[in-house]
């Protein structure tokens, strides 16, 4: 489950920035290192509380983290 979320990720990003920068509404922030770090943070984060993780809690961690992203996009979509 973690790789075909990592696979996805990956192949998600070339098709946001194309969409972005198709739409003429893609922006670089002066802030994009910290962003950068940020990532490499939480990856580093992320795979300690992995090794923590039971498979069974791990999947129901990841499925309410995914629900809330879900729910997220869907509140900013309908603003």
């Amino acid at each position: 489950m973690r790789d075909t979320l990592v696979a996805l990720s990956l192949a998600r990003l070339p098709l946001s920035v194309i969409a972005l920068a198709a739409a003429g509404v893609w922006e670089v922030y002066p802030a994009w290192p910290w962003l950068i770090v940020a990532a490499l943070a939480g990856q580093v984060a992320g795979t300690h509380l992995f090794r923590r993780f039971t498979a069974s809690r791990y999947d129901k961690v990841v499925m309410a983290l995914l629900l809330i992203s879900a729910l997220s996009a869907l509140g900013a979509a309908t603003q």
